[in-house]
């Protein structure tokens, strides 16, 4: 089947661009069921595009640009191009370039994503703490559906927030979140996954002592008062 995708990638973009190499990521390479086909183009164009189509039944998501440009993405340490092409596979690489991005995506990987700034931390802290207020905000409310959005929104940023201070890649994909949860805060994951129903309560209490934990290890950004204080004010109710 990997052959008939470059076969139709080749088709469709061949004759506008000159093409250099084709790469396939995502669902198509991780799950047995997936629902398209993630592709990469690099092309010797200066060009960024995104587009979409349909050809058998399948959809196809293409991201085209030339190597210099992903290069760039990659050194800048860009978790969502980090992930992309650490798992990339070639299906087309006539001058090696994507199988040379690969392991530079692999090197940086290794390395660790890039030191928060603390203009960065403030920011995500309060995204953070003002997500967890808008849940406590919605269970008093008692929508279902909302209150399972905004966990998830919660969710996310808490777990960027604590990959972010303490150097870990963080995966944006939002299918990548609970294995993550699952690595990361293994207490947050049993609270969420292994009881019948979830019991709000304890889920804000232990998002507080995350918070709290993540002040320790950020105290050199020396975070402002006023978001201790919420945290701890918060925590002895």
């Amino acid at each position: 089947m990997k052959n008939e995708i470059k076969s139709i990638i080749f088709n469709k973009y061949s004759q506008k661009y000159k093409i250099e190499s084709i790469g396939i990521f995502g669902s198509f390479n991780t799950k047995s069921n997936f629902n398209d086909v993630d592709i990469i183009i690099f092309t010797k164009a200066k060009v960024y595009r995104k587009e979409s189509f349909v050809k058998n039944s399948l959809k196809y998501d293409v991201i085209l640009s030339n190597f210099e440009n992903f290069q760039f993405l990659c050194k800048k340490k860009i978790p969502e191009w980090i992930f992309i092409f650490k798992e990339i596979e070639p299906l087309l690489d006539i001058n090696k370039r994507m199988e040379g991005i690969s392991a530079l995506a692999n090197d940086i990987y290794t390395d660790g994503p890039i030191n928060v700034s603390q203009r960065t931390y403030v920011e995500m802290f309060e995204k953070t703490l003002n997500s967890k207020k808008k849940l406590a905000s919605s269970l008093i409310q008692e929508n279902i559906i909302q209150n399972y959005l905004l966990l998830n929104d919660l969710l996310a940023n808490i777990a960027r927030l604590w990959c972010y201070v303490n150097k870990i890649w963080f995966n944006t994909q939002t299918i990548q979140l609970l294995p993550q949860i699952r690595e990361i805060f293994p207490t947050l994951y049993l609270c969420l996954y292994t009881k019948e129903s979830i019991v709000w309560e304890d889920i804000l209490k232990y998002v507080e002592k995350i918070l709290g934990d993540i002040t320790v290890i950020c105290s050199k950004y020396e975070p402002r008062s006023e978001l201790i204080t919420e945290i701890k004010i918060r925590s002895t109710r």
